[in-house]
């Protein structure tokens, strides 16, 4: 059912895998943790890629902060990986681009954040990674964008997330908050409640927003 494309690391810097399922043409990139990728990215592209999805995790560093944030040379570096994965993915064969959506795990999620913000994306789903944005960029939001975010999580995820929600239009950003759910909930968590919510969640919101048109 599935094919490992190699060589894909060798084209384009730290792309890790590229998963395809010849099912359907709906494509999602997952953009890793701030720890790199580890089997957690990899075992969430084998369930979408079992769903019907072309799925890219893509390596974009070695273990890092979210402070990496506040250097921009080093966010530059970062960013222009993760835009090159985009364009890899929605460059392959049997891709359709315009289908194209993105999940991002805490550091990740910023970078999912910010191609639904640029519109490189059709969809996105941030796991506990909403970082400081301006309201300016918020109001911009015209794709729609699925936060997940736990009530035990970091003080500062937690205000950004809700800062971000309210500001954005309801119609384009839905914001979960799941008890008693910290930090990697679905990683440490894995058969929690919350793991399993915002899994359903996430398998519904992308096959509503990256149905194919009628």
């Amino acid at each position: 059912m599935f094919e490992a494309l190699t060589g894909v690391a060798s084209r384009i810097a730290d792309v890790a895998r590229l998963l395809i399922s010849r099912r359907q043409r709906r494509n999602i990139q997952i953009d890793t943790t701030a720890f790199g990728r580890t089997f957690h990215e990899d075992a969430t592209a084998l369930r979408l890629a079992d769903a019907g999805y072309v799925t890219l995790v893509v390596s974009y560093t070695d273990r890092t902060t979210g402070a990496v944030l506040q250097d921009p040379a080093r966010q530059a570096a970062l960013e222009h990986t993760v835009w090159q994965a985009r364009d890899r993915l929605a460059a392959e064969a049997g891709v359709d681009a315009k289908r194209l959506g993105a999940v991002g795990f805490s550091l990740g999620g910023h970078f999912a954040l910010a191609r639904a913000l640029a519109g490189a994306v059709q969809a996105a789903v941030v796991y506990y990674g909403v970082y400081p944005w301006p309201d300016a960029s918020a109001r911009q939001l015209r794709v729609p964008v699925l936060i997940h975010q736990g009530d035990r999580d970091d003080s500062a995820f937690r205000a950004n997330a809700t800062a971000f929600a309210a500001t954005a239009s309801d119609k384009h950003c839905r914001l979960v908050t799941y008890s008693g759910a910290g930090h990697q909930f679905d990683l440490f968590q894995p058969r929690g409640v919350a793991a399993r919510e915002a899994w359903s969640r996430t398998v519904a919101f992308l096959a509503d927003a990256l149905a194919a048109p009628p």
